[in-house]
């Protein structure tokens, strides 16, 4: 689709066209080419909690990039940039940037979830991909136009503004907790909205690309990996807005294979947990009662309180049951409702429950979730083991840690 857009709005301004792909760049050395490559840059984030922070974020950053910047295949070269003509790539970004702005702003008319509100922000997004699409097409070594320099430049670029936002904070007094490609997490103690939003006037008057406040954070907290806790997580944080709504990225809140009680456990947890006016009753008061909230959780499931139908776990099959290997969950549930004359093809949602996580055979271990409704039955302990892990995945940056054993699930408190 993008290389037909490129090659119309070539036709229209009288552009010869190349006849086929292939990969074109301008010869540089290894080290030019490990200097020039380097992607977006990101500031690693100060993990554990956070008060009074403000998200800044480019509005398009990349695209704004190109238009500003006029960075086009035939603009580039190593002798810079070729300003006395505008390039191809700035005609065909900028209407389709034009066009998501356009909806995105008209979105914050409406009250969020309504009809209109999801008209313009479905539109603002297949708009956004659009343009994410342009931008790495442009690196795209199939890419009819290519010039590979020209991505490069683009990157660098954006790694060259960021840089000047962070100094600018760094300058007005902020601490930057957080920086990734184009957007940038800053604080001061004393910090208002309208202060957070004059340093994102200066930043704009400085680097000419639009930035705004995104998100002013009451409390946030950032993550560590969840593979590697010895490592700080990028894009995995949730905190608390000011208006009192809470807003999260990289959590299992995020995922769609999490049974839904997991998620409204999880959503709990973390309204508990911020329900202080300060960092410090967060790290007291509300981090015991989250505590006891999951020990009550716990005991919940135990007692099965908590209905099956809160527990079904859904996940897409991305291949035919029988094509898998290996023998996951879902592959299981597929594979025991063909059996039952149900048959579930690829690209389907396979609805499963644990009834006996641990048994030796892989078809004793889950069961279609039709199966089980009405029975009410469901492997308790692996239920707890589930909550034992979103628990771990909010309060573990307090010391919160989870121990599972043979026959029970511990809690253990590393304060």
């Amino acid at each position: 689709m993008i290389d037909s857009r490129q090659c119309y709005e070539a036709i229209r301004r009288d552009i010869l066209i190349p006849e086929s792909y292939g990969f074109y760049q301008y010869p540089q050395t290894v080290k030019e080419t490990i200097f020039r490559d380097r992607g977006g840059l990101i500031f690693s984030p100060k993990v554990g909690l956070h008060e009074n922070v403000g998200e800044l974020d480019f509005e398009s950053m990349y695209p704004n990039i190109i238009v500003r910047y006029n960075i086009s295949y035939e603009t580039v070269s190593p002798d810079g940039i070729d300003q006395s003509r505008k390039g191809l790539l700035p005609h065909l970004v900028e209407t389709v940037l034009a066009r998501r702005l356009y909806f995105k702003h008209l979105r914050e008319r409406f009250p969020k979830g309504s009809r209109e509100w999801r008209l313009c922000d479905n539109r603002q997004k297949a708009l956004k991909n659009i343009l994410v699409c342009i931008y790495g097409y442009s690196g795209c070594f199939a890419n009819r136009f290519g010039n590979v320099r020209c991505y490069e430049e683009i990157n660098r670029l954006a790694r060259e503004n960021l840089i000047k936002a962070v100094n600018i904070a760094l300058g007005e007094g902020y601490e930057v907790i957080y920086g990734d490609s184009d957007s940038l997490f800053v604080k001061r103690k004393d910090a208002t909205r309208e202060d957070y939003e004059d340093l994102a006037e200066k930043i704009r008057r400085k680097t000419g690309l639009p930035i705004r406040l995104d998100h002013h954070y009451k409390f946030l907290v950032f993550l560590r990996q969840s593979s590697d806790e010895n490592f700080e997580a990028a894009r995995r944080y949730y905190g608390k807005l000011k208006d009192g709504s809470l807003y999260y990225r990289g959590i299992e809140l995020r995922r769609h294979d999490i049974p839904a009680f997991m998620k409204e456990f999880q959503e709990k947890l973390i309204s508990i947990l911020f329900d202080a006016d300060s960092a410090e009753e967060v790290l007291t008061i509300q981090l015991e009662r989250a505590i006891d909230y999951v020990l009550e959780t716990c005991r919940k499931i135990r007692r099965r309180e908590v209905p099956v139908e809160k527990l079904i776990i859904r996940k897409v099959l991305r291949k035919e049951a029988g094509e898998y290997k290996c023998k996951m969950p879902h592959v299981i549930a597929a594979l025991q409702a063909s059996q039952r004359g149900e048959p579930i093809r690829s690209g389907d949602v396979v609805s499963l429950i644990y009834v006996n996580a641990k048994h030796k055979n892989p078809f004793r271990r889950v069961i279609p979730a039709d199966m089980m409704l009405l029975k009410q039955y469901y492997d308790r302990e692996r239920y707890v083991e589930m909550v034992l892990d979103v628990a771990e995945t909010i309060l573990g940056v307090f010391g919160f840690i989870k121990k599972i054993e043979p026959q029970m699930s511990l809690l253990m408190r590393s304060l």
